[in-house]
């Protein structure tokens, strides 16, 4: 982190942020006088004082530098260093210093009085002293070294004292280099006072707001910067693009307040505004009136604090659409405007969500030529493998053949038929296959790639403007919508909000809900089936196709998620239970047992220990109880 310090005026030099320092600079706004803690217990929060954050770094009497550009206006005088050079008819190379008589020596020409010259005639001034000796020569002269001068800082400064500063110092630079003013100190009519009078002005405002810098004057030696106290305050809160305390002139008006905090921000309510004022009798009023010509040109006082408010976000002409829907936000509202006008149709209803998950099912990578894993590329690299019994269990076991007693050699055709395996592994898991999926996952799969929209309920809120009472209106969403049922397209009014619910938002009726179920083994035509309303099991099996000429009805297994959860629940409640039991069991010997006893209770308590680590792995399958009669084969082959 790097901060630039202003040690030089004319070239600022560059060193680490002290940590420290930048721990202070995090440190939160504290007011430092009454009037500022006075207006943050009115605004609620504390204001800083407008400039003085320029001036937080601590100030440094800094060596003048020899790096910096001189202008052509710059006033030579003693301990200036110069440097001449000379060439034709005489050659010389001279670096001479001004003495305090303010002049130079030049061998064979003498000395030259140039205190009191202008850079820019320096040139000329010192070639007419040599004119007077020599002819055909060049000659050319610069600074190569600036004097130092001394400056006193005075009045309610933040570090008064004297400061050695470069003689190209102006009025600004010593503002900084001093630390600017104390929190009692003004900016507005900084001084610089030489030989007992005032010979300069600045408000150094019209160089913070404006960069105006043109009553800016070089210093020299002696002069006196003095910060006079501080002018009348006035605060300015809320919408405006830098609310600060700002020291005022007098007389000054509310427009020219605005105009250096930045003016109004883009949230601003110009038809309202308060300035807090105090009376003669230093009783507070509050003045409330909107931001106009008139307003404008009110004449500011020392402790107003103007607030300016926000604008409030409310949308005249507007409804709001929100929930299962594909564009949630807000519409135009328009005379006569209905339901149907804003969810013109059922694609309206289809959320990004769903369509993302649509997108997800295949990506590009299920076209892409799969990358072989390092099994694959170990096995490519020899044509023999070890034919231990290991070895060549694990080999056939890829190939899908069983292991022969004492192995066998791999050869380059078994080679390819393992790396065609890889691939073809490979492949499957790029296109987003699934080993064994579980009925959840496919469950899930489908849910995610179905829409579930609640089309039996979907609400207006609307608010009355008289006495601000909220009203639900419900309406049957899929009338409205699908069949044009203009009792349940609702006429819509300005602020609105329609919203529109999902079967997971709201719980519907089981007969309502998308379920599936997953068919599989001896049917003809197994898979993944929704459920219609009122469907038995037997129905499903006959979409199916039926039994097939194998099955075994009496090996019929039926697993539900809803009971592997409450399976799942009481195992674990039963495994909590039982090591409570056992553990109060333990103690309870412990303290009443034998030393005799020790070693048959500690392996009862190994046992005990393994039985609980037996039923925390059992994990429940949700299977349930079909109760088939023996005529039950015959009616679902009748199916078939």
């Amino acid at each position: 982190l790097i901060q630039v310090r202003s040690d030089s005026p004319e070239m600022p030099t560059y060193a680490p942020v002290n940590p420290s320092e930048r721990r202070k600079a995090e440190l939160p706004l504290r007011p430092q006088t009454e009037f500022e803690q006075v207006v943050a217990d009115t605004t609620g929060r504390p204001l800083p004082r407008f400039g003085q954050s320029l001036f937080d770094q601590p100030p440094s009497t800094f060596a003048p530098t020899t790096r910096a550009a001189v202008q052509g206006d710059y006033v030579l005088g003693p301990e200036d260093e110069l440097q001449i050079r000379i060439w034709g008819q005489i050659n010389a190379d001279l670096r001479v210093t001004v003495d305090r008589s303010g002049q130079v020596y030049i061998p064979r020409v003498g000395p030259v009085t140039v205190a009191g010259l202008h850079y820019r005639d320096l040139d000329r001034q010192l070639k007419a002293a040599v004119l007077k000796y020599f002819r055909n020569f060049e000659l050319t002269a610069n600074i190569a070294r600036i004097r130092s001068i001394q400056v006193y800082v005075v009045g309610q400064a933040r570090y008064p004292g004297t400061y050695t500063l470069s003689a190209l110092a102006t009025l600004v630079n010593a503002v900084f280099a001093s630390g600017g003013p104390t929190p009692q100190g003004g900016l507005r009519d900084v001084q610089v006072q030489r030989e007992g009078r005032t010979i300069a002005r600045m408000d150094i405002y019209e160089l913070l707001v404006k960069g105006d810098k043109s009553n800016d004057i070089a210093l020299q030696s002696g002069d006196v910067l003095y910060f006079p106290p501080v002018g009348p305050l006035v605060a300015v809160a809320g919408s405006v693009n830098a609310p600060a305390i700002y020291e005022v002139k007098q007389n000054s008006s509310l427009a020219e307040l605005i105009e250096i905090a930045g003016g109004l921000s883009t949230v601003a309510d110009a038809g309202k505004l308060t300035v807090e004022r105090m009376g003669d009798s230093q009783v507070r009023s509050v003045l409330e009136f909107p931001l106009d010509e008139q307003s404008r040109s009110l004449a500011l006082r020392d402790g107003d604090i103007v607030r300016v408010f926000s604008m409030v976000p409310r949308y005249s002409n507007a409804v709001t659409l929100r929930g299962n829907v594909v564009n949630p936000g807000r519409y135009p509202w328009k005379p006569g405007m209905r339901v149907r006008d804003l969810i013109p149709d059922a694609q309206t209803l289809l959320t990004r969500p769903y369509w993302l998950s649509r997108a997800a099912i295949t990506d590009a990578r299920g076209t892409e030529y799969p990358i072989r894993t390092r099994r694959a590329r170990d096995a490519a690299g020899s044509h023999r493998v070890d034919t231990g019994a290991r070895g060549q269990g694990f080999a056939d076991a890829a190939l899908g053949e069983a292991p022969g007693p004492g192995g066998r050699d791999r050869t380059t055709q078994d080679t390819a038929e393992y790396d065609a395996r890889e691939f073809a592994d490979q492949g499957r898991a790029q296109a987003g296959f699934r080993q064994n999926p579980s009925v959840e996952t496919l469950a899930g799969d489908l849910h995610r790639a179905s829409p579930e929209i609640n089309w039996s309920y979907a609400i207006v809120q609307r608010v009355n403007p008289v006495d601000l009472s909220t009203r639900l209106l419900s309406f049957d969403l899929g009338k409205a919508v699908l069949e044009g049922d203009e009792a349940s397209n609702l006429e819509l009014q300005a602020d609105d909000i329609v919203t529109i619910f999902s079967q997971s938002d709201v719980s519907v009726p089981q007969i309502l809900r998308t379920r599936y179920i997953r068919l599989e083994g001896e049917v003809l035509r197994a898979g993944v089936y929704k459920l219609e309303e009122g469907e038995l099991l037997r129905d499903v099996i006959t979409r199916a196709g039926g039994l097939t000429l194998q099955a075994y009805i009496y090996g019929t297994q039926l697993t539900r998620e809803s009971a592997r959860v409450e399976q799942q629940k009481s195992i674990d409640e039963l495994t909590r239970t039982l090591e409570i039991e056992i553990r109060q069991a333990s103690v309870l010997a412990a303290t009443r047992g034998t030393p005799e006893d020790a070693q048959s209770m500690a392996a009862r308590q190994a046992a005990q220990e393994s039985l609980i680590t037996q039923l925390r792995n059992i994990k429940a399958t949700g299977r349930v109880v079909l109760n088939l009669k023996p005529s039950a084969n015959s009616t679902f082959l009748s199916a078939s």
